[in-house]
């Protein structure tokens, strides 16, 4: 069954990025942006005896501005021994939790000896050495650092590293090191993928038998199916069935990263919201929301989120596995990032049929929407908002009536003191469903429509009037449309299509004031 027309007005899926994922940039910008990179990108930070103390690493970065060619002389040498020692003095300056000298270091011209080690299978420690120097500096926040060490050539050779290293350590760094590339930007994401880059992980991941390297190589997987615009879906689909099976993993490690990944892949079309699905994943991310490491909670209510996004039968999917529950019980979540998905994913439940939405109802998830309507975060409150007002859109007469007649009216009118747009906007939908279904109601209040009075004492009308002076023309247009529709209060408004006139000092006059 086809969700049909308010699919595509109120659920916020596939084919409406913008409103839908997308939504979690409206408020956090920077922040997230910054979050997101150190998701993925990871320095390998040297936590074993080797690590520099702060004294000799002060005096390291004393003699690195004094001397700069002169302090790595060794990584130059023709002598096997003294070139693992610089190389070794270069991993530890990278690895120190005091902070990476990038600049000083790329600036000393040493990158392109440590990519030649990379060659080096004579030596795996020399290798080793290498590769983890130059994971570190392909981990830095400037791209220039990661561009310089790819257009040396090290991704041939890190790909060669895992297909013919014998040693664990090094494969492991090579990984790594990858990941860290793919996680800088969306450029290198896809020529990696263009070099084989996710077959010869998956290949990695499933014959390996070390942990650490499975670890490492399904995070640096991950990463290749990270970051918009989505990669292309022929070069990544093969890695579903490895990600499904990898969610089974003892490593929770593993298991938060594979989640992340099969969310990113769910993000899309139904068909491939439906190669997740196929899979027979979808049960264990439903019961993996309610796991106690709140790290595997968030990607898998993001995947799950995701497939609910999709046609009828995956929604209807995913509460017949016992969703709902799991959702009721994320409500109350102390993280609001969770609180935040929860209600979007009840969102795109109540998009759907009127059945599904019946099921949301008998899960007693209402009344918890509507409190957070009225007093959590904004980024919940918006989220909320769209699963109620989904609902009185698209509900059926006693359903709607169920939303209307819950102290609903109130949180909604309020939504309209918001400087927010889009939240501004949602709270007027919602209230004219409310308006709208008052009017088949009248015949029950004597011709009266039964929610006016309602909104008037909660102030809607109050703010309605106040709509006039919001910066975005839609807004005063539709809260002019609203009043003079419903509240006969066409002496106090604009002129409906033209925005309000502004004096000297910036306020509005409203016609007729």
């Amino acid at each position: 069954m086809n969700k049909g027309g308010h699919r595509t007005a109120f659920k916020r899926g596939k084919d409406t990025d913008a409103s839908r994922r997308r939504r979690q940039d409206l408020g956090h910008g920077i922040r997230k942006e910054k979050r997101e990179a150190n998701l993925s990108k990871r320095r390998n930070l040297d936590e074993s005896a080797s690590t520099i103390p702060p004294e000799e690493y002060d005096r390291m970065m004393q003699k690195l501005a004094e001397n700069l060619d002169g302090t790595f002389h060794d990584i130059f040498s023709d002598d096997i021994s003294r070139m693992i020692s610089g190389t070794s003095t270069i991993r530890r300056l990278l690895s120190s939790p005091h902070g990476a000298p990038l600049e000083q270091i790329i600036a000393a011209d040493v990158l392109p000896r440590l990519v030649a080690f990379l060659e080096r299978f004579d030596c795996p420690t020399l290798q080793w050495e290498a590769a983890w120097a130059l994971t570190n500096v392909c981990a830095g926040e400037n791209s220039d650092h990661t561009e310089a060490v790819v257009r040396l050539g090290a991704v041939d050779s890190f790909l060669c590293l895992l297909h013919k290293s014998p040693e664990s350590r090094v494969c492991e760094q090579a990984a790594w090191a990858l990941g860290n590339i793919a996680g800088d930007s969306v450029d290198l994401r896809d020529m990696l993928l263009r070099k084989g880059t996710m077959a010869t992980l998956l290949h990695v991941i499933e014959k390996t038998e070390s942990p650490h390297l499975v670890r490492h190589a399904t995070w640096a997987a991950s990463n290749l199916v990270r970051k918009r615009p989505r990669p292309p879906w022929d070069m990544v689909a093969v890695s579903i069935p490895v990600f499904a099976g990898l969610v089974y993993s003892i490593d929770e490690e593993v298991v938060v990263d594979a989640l992340w990944a099969l969310s990113y892949l769910a993000d899309g079309s139904d068909t491939q919201i439906e190669a997740v699905v196929s899979t027979g994943v979808l049960p264990l991310m439903i019961d993996l929301m309610m796991h106690p490491n709140r790290l595997i909670q968030a990607p898998a209510l993001r995947a799950v989120g995701n497939v609910v996004s999709g046609n009828d039968l995956h929604t209807q999917l995913c509460i017949a596995n016992g969703v709902l529950p799991c959702l009721s019980s994320l409500l109350s979540s102390t993280l609001v990032v969770l609180r935040r998905d929860t209600c979007w994913t009840i969102s795109n439940i109540t998009a759907g049929s009127q059945e599904q939405i019946s099921k949301v109802l008998r899960a007693n998830l209402v009344q918890p929407l509507i409190h957070m309507l009225g007093n959590d975060e904004s980024s919940v409150k918006r989220e909320a908002g769209h699963a109620l007002t989904n609902i009185l859109a698209a509900g059926t007469v006693e359903q709607q009536r169920f939303v209307a007649e819950r102290d609903s009216i109130g949180p909604f009118c309020e939504l309209l003191q918001q400087r927010d747009r889009a939240i501004v906007m949602l709270g007027m939908e919602a209230i004219e469903c409310i308006l709208k279904l008052g009017e088949r109601l009248r015949h029950n209040y004597g011709g009266a429509n039964p929610y006016t009075d309602k909104i008037r004492a909660a102030r809607g009308e109050e703010y309605l009037l106040k709509a006039q002076d919001h910066p975005a023309p839609d807004v005063y247009q539709n809260a002019m449309r609203i009043l003079m529709q419903y509240f006969d209060a066409s002496d106090d408004l604009t002129v409906e299509g033209s925005a309000p006139e502004r004096a000297s000092d910036g306020r509005s006059f409203a016609f007729g004031s």
